[in-house]
């Protein structure tokens, strides 16, 4: 057990750089994933969400609808505890068990039809974190396109996107779907 006043990104992943095989980086997540001292907000089908003490999520306008991502995601199979965040340091929001791999990432919610806007948020939030949970409202698949497109030529390093419509289904979208350009297929009929 960790305790919890430390338990932001940056330290998660500067404890990851010291391990040196999978099964270490594992274990670590896990237990933190595991600790006692969190909350649980709520629980589906044996897929929870928790939340250290320091998470600022609740602080938040956004909150509610961060609450209700996390809440499909349980729906579909997926853990997430949100991470505790030192005032005035940019951060990753949470850790994903996706399966039996784990993911640190940023939480954003998009309710815009501007593909730039859309393209500076996943561009702030591959900065915080290797994998985003992104949930699109009003977006269509061509201006989702013309966001990752904007990552792809600007050379930003993508990582995952955890894509969800705005009927609250889950798509993962790996990075080398991005980096090679499969992912559009994917997507046609899910945004």
């Amino acid at each position: 057990m960790y305790l919890c006043c430390i338990m932001d990104s940056r330290f998660i992943e500067h404890r990851l750089s010291e391990l040196r095989d999978r099964k270490s980086k594992n274990a670590f997540l896990e237990s933190i994933m595991d600790d006692t001292s969190t909350t649980i907000i709520h629980e589906v089908n044996g897929h929870k969400t928790t939340l250290f003490l320091g998470c600022k999520g609740p602080k938040t306008n956004t909150w509610t609808q961060t609450k209700k991502m996390a809440f499909e995601l349980n729906e579909a199979g997926i853990d997430v505890t949100f991470l505790s965040e030192l005032d005035g340091v940019t951060c990753a929001d949470s850790i994903l068990k996706i399966g039996n791999t784990y993911n640190i990432a940023d939480f954003k919610y998009c309710v815009t039809t501007s593909s730039n806007t859309l393209a500076k948020e996943l561009e702030h939030g591959f900065e915080q974190a290797k994998a985003i949970v992104l949930k699109l409202r009003n977006m269509d698949v061509g201006q989702f396109k013309e966001a990752v497109d904007y990552l792809l030529r600007n050379k930003v390093s993508c990582g995952d996107i955890i894509l969800m419509n705005r009927y609250g289904k889950v798509m993962v979208i790996g990075h080398r779907d991005i980096k090679n350009r499969t992912y559009f297929r994917k997507i046609k009929v899910f945004l």
